[in-house]
């Protein structure tokens, strides 16, 4: 997607510079907040004090909400030479409405794979790639590992606490790219989505501790007014659902080197998410109908249930339930 006005690498460089101002103006608001509480432990203030000291904190909420607002018009601003309404779909004039949306004249089927690390969404990816009729949307990966020679994913392993907003700032927006790129194939085939970078890994993050309020708020502000103002179309979530010890088998044998350090509990915690989200439906909406395929099994019988699911797959659109189920016997046959 053009840019004008520059690359979207140094959109993202002044977004994060924005959203560390919010962040050191939303502490000091907090810190502010604290000494009034310690404050009142040893006398009491009068009413009108404490509404004053709540209207103020009111006020800062504000401002950085305001704040946020701005930053993501910016996105806005970028892509405004592709915003013609289309709406060629059933529901997707009242869907969309108002929304930002790629200047397409029939919207493809897009059909995003997701799943835990080391789950097998190469694997998929590089079999459907193989078909004429269907375009595939890589993670942006090599972005994330190399910032203007930084590497925030490395950093984000490391210490998470400090360097998880800077990589998920950067994840939100290289998978709205994605999202919002043009497809020449009649399907598109993504991995991931902007919705799993929130709902799981964002929130891994948040309920793990490892990630302060302010930063998950901050976070949370930018994907809501992105999911509220853009149009981005899913028609079908592939999950391959793997147990996370065999997700670590995995990662052993590819041996990648910010991959070493992640440990089986985070593993968990990431399958868990998923299973909230895509099987329980009891943590965030679902963009899509599910289709879920077991994915514990070696290559050839992953394979096997690829060609055997590829018509399935590539009629997306058709599914009429929610989440649908794939099983297989242990000889990897369904």
């Amino acid at each position: 997607m053009a840019t004008p006005g520059g690359s979207m690498l140094s959109m993202f460089v002044k977004l994060v510079s924005a959203h560390r101002a919010v962040a050191r103006t939303l502490s000091a608001g907090c810190k502010r907040k604290g000494k009034l509480a310690a404050g009142n432990q040893c006398r009491a203030l009068s009413v009108t004090q404490q509404v004053a000291a709540d209207g103020r904190q009111g006020e800062i909420i504000a401002r950085n909400r305001q704040h946020i607002k701005v930053i993501l018009d910016v996105l806005i601003t970028c892509a405004k030479q592709e915003v013609p309404l289309r709406g060629n779909r059933e529901n997707d004039e009242v869907k969309n409405a108002g929304k930002l949306v790629r200047n397409e004249v029939d919207r493809k089927t897009v059909i995003c794979v997701e799943g835990n690390i080391a789950s097998g969404k190469t694997t998929c990816l590089e079999y459907f790639s193989k078909s004429t009729n269907i375009e595939v949307i890589t993670e942006p990966v090599s972005k994330w590992r190399n910032v203007r020679g930084h590497n925030p994913l490395a950093l984000m392993y490391q210490d998470p606490q400090r360097w998880g907003i800077t990589l998920q700032t950067y994840v939100q927006l290289t998978m709205l790219e994605n999202h919002l790129s043009a497809i020449c194939a009649p399907v598109g085939m993504m991995e991931r989505s902007i919705f799993s970078a929130k709902y799981i890994f964002v929130e891994n993050l948040f309920r793990s501790g490892k990630m302060p309020e302010v930063d998950y708020a901050v976070l949370s502000e930018w994907f809501d007014w992105i999911t509220t103002n853009i149009s981005i179309p899913v028609d079908l979530i592939v999950y391959l659902q793997t147990s996370p010890q065999t997700c670590q088998e995995r990662l052993k044998q590819r041996c990648r080197e910010e991959e070493k350090v992640i440990p089986l509990e985070y593993l968990e915690s990431i399958h868990q998410l998923y299973e909230d989200w895509l099987i329980k439906r009891s943590s965030s909406p679902l963009p899509a109908p599910v289709l879920v395929i077991p994915a514990d099994h070696d290559l050839e019988s992953m394979l096997q249930q690829y060609e055997e699911l590829r018509e399935k797959i590539l009629t997306a659109s058709c599914l009429s339930s929610t989440t649908e189920n794939t099983s297989r016997d242990e000889d990897g046959r369904s």
